[in-house]
């Protein structure tokens, strides 16, 4: 049930055009193809079995669901299962087998690897691999688009096309990376169970444990290289090659999560050790720092540069989207004394102040 909802879960966010109720009522409705689909899974993945059975039974079980999906006769159903088909004929990998099935705070999840250019009517671009991470308090998607790849993990609201947002940033990524040897990668995950009472501490210590899930899914599924040798998860039947290049980094949500990635890595041994995710207390926090908001600062006086502005010496009024708290606008608004700052928003509040008193304006943003 676990698998078949996981796949459910993940057609979504890939863009099909039904609902979770009707892809269960597809499954209900036809209980023998959605067995055969579980079969065709194990048969795959579980490592017990020997390769040449693997081989001789996979052939046999794809002929029986080939006939099977042939006597559907409502188009809908048909073609939800067949996304199904194609969702488990593209996994390269998966957690399934692993023992035990859970996170380090005993929470039962599953990951899966996908070959992507093989996932049916997947939206474009469509990265080189994916993994899937699915659990009952959290989904995330890690896409890269090389073997080689780097990008952040983003904390998402958006539940229902998570992916959608992670594909747009791992495409601006990607272009973002064509200066440097690795390409573009980009990771996200959705709180599914955020506390009741709706605390801000509360959530952010729900969005850690949730991150954390989603590190060990990753990592479960990826190769690990000790004494210079590449050496696979335990109990995992792998499609692709060998694959041990998995970084991450800091994205909205998780400026201050490397650590924590970090301790995972360590936990599973990870070749990489705290390089696994950049930023940190051994690293550079890009946050505090202020990196790209002290970049975007020096396009802004080039700017003011051709009107014959100095922002660093002259007053300019200022309207914007962020808040204090964010990397990029909260830095930027600290680059400077004379920004008059009369209006900005983001996804929570509204700021309105446009009788602001320039120098006690900057005490309170720097405050």
């Amino acid at each position: 049930v676990a698998l078949l909802r996981s796949i459910c879960k993940y057609l979504v966010q890939a863009g099909i055009p039904f609902t979770p109720v009707n892809m269960a009522r597809a499954l209900a409705g036809h209980p023998a193809i959605a067995l055969l689909l579980v079969r065709w899974f194990k048969i795959r993945f579980d490592p017990a079995r020997r390769d040449d059975e693997r081989i001789q039974e996979n052939e046999k079980i794809r002929a029986e669901l080939n006939q099977a999906l042939e006597q559907v006769e409502s188009s809908d159903a048909d073609r939800i299962l067949r996304a199904y088909l194609g969702v488990i004929g593209a996994m390269l990998r998966t957690s399934y087998f692993q023992r035990p099935l859970r996170d380090s705070e005993g929470y039962r999840f599953l990951s899966y690897k996908l070959d992507s250019a093989n996932v049916p009517d997947l939206p474009l671009p469509r990265p080189l691999y994916e993994i899937f991470v699915y659990a009952p308090q959290v989904e995330g998607i890690h896409l890269r688009g090389g073997r080689v790849a780097r990008g952040g993990i983003r904390w998402s609201d958006r539940s229902e096309d998570f992916r959608t947002e992670v594909l747009g940033l791992m495409k601006a990524q990607m272009v973002k990376n064509t200066v440097i040897v690795p390409v573009g990668a980009k990771g996200g995950f959705y709180v599914k169970q955020p506390p009741k009472d709706g605390s801000r501490e509360g959530v952010f210590e729900e969005g850690k444990r949730c991150y954390r899930t989603l590190i060990q899914g990753l990592l479960t599924l990826t190769d690990n290289i000790v004494a210079g040798r590449v050496v696979p998860p335990k109990r995992t039947v792998r499609y692709d090659e060998d694959d041990p290049y998995l970084v991450v980094a800091a994205d909205k949500g998780t400026a201050t999560f490397s650590d924590l990635a970090n301790g995972i890595a360590a936990d599973f041994h990870f070749w990489l050790g705290d390089a696994f995710a950049s930023g940190g207390s051994v690293g550079y926090d890009h946050k505090k720092m202020g990196i790209t908001a002290r970049g975007a600062w020096e396009s802004v006086r080039r700017h003011f540069h051709e009107l014959g502005v100095d922002p660093d010496q002259e007053p300019v009024t200022v309207v914007g989207i962020g808040d204090m708290s964010g990397d990029v606008f909260g830095n930027g608004m600290l680059l400077s004394p004379h920004l008059k700052l009369i209006g900005a928003f983001n996804h929570q509040h509204i700021f309105i102040d446009p009788h602001r008193i320039r120098n006690r304006a900057s005490r309170t943003r720097r405050r």
